[in-house]
């Protein structure tokens, strides 16, 4: 909780409110996540790190807390890189614990990977009626 509370307050004041219509529009879409975030739910057993998935924010917060709660030499870093993840959705993207979290290895039955320009352009694409 400490930690937490230490990475929200620097994200907090280092963004201030310069991302409220970035929040507002990212919650009428299907959250998309690639790289580190993705990187990390594979590690920590949250999706298939070859198919890919959906992962609600609450087992990514749970899994996060046992991260910081049980020290492991294989991942010594995950609780510090899963609060700073985490401080990110709850308070920059405004994802809460039913926001669920789309972890896209490949687009559909192409060979594409399913990397942030990519997985972007899908999330444009599926949702173009929004705007």
């Amino acid at each position: 909780d400490d930690c937490h509370a230490v990475v929200q307050s620097y994200v907090k004041k280092h963004l201030g409110k310069d991302f409220d219509f970035v929040i507002k529009d990212l919650r009428k879409r299907k959250v998309y996540i690639r790289g580190d975030i993705f990187v990390k739910c594979s590690e920590r057993g949250l999706t298939d790190p070859f198919k890919g998935g959906a992962v609600k924010m609450k087992q990514f917060m749970d899994s996060l807390k046992h991260a910081c709660k049980v020290p492991n030499t294989e991942q010594p870093y995950a609780c510090v890189d899963m609060m700073v993840m985490g401080v990110f959705m709850e308070n920059v993207f405004g994802l809460h614990k039913s926001s669920v979290l789309h972890t896209v290895h490949k687009v559909e039955d192409s060979h594409m990977t399913g990397d942030w320009q990519v997985t972007a352009a899908l999330s444009v694409y599926q949702n173009e009626n929004v705007y």
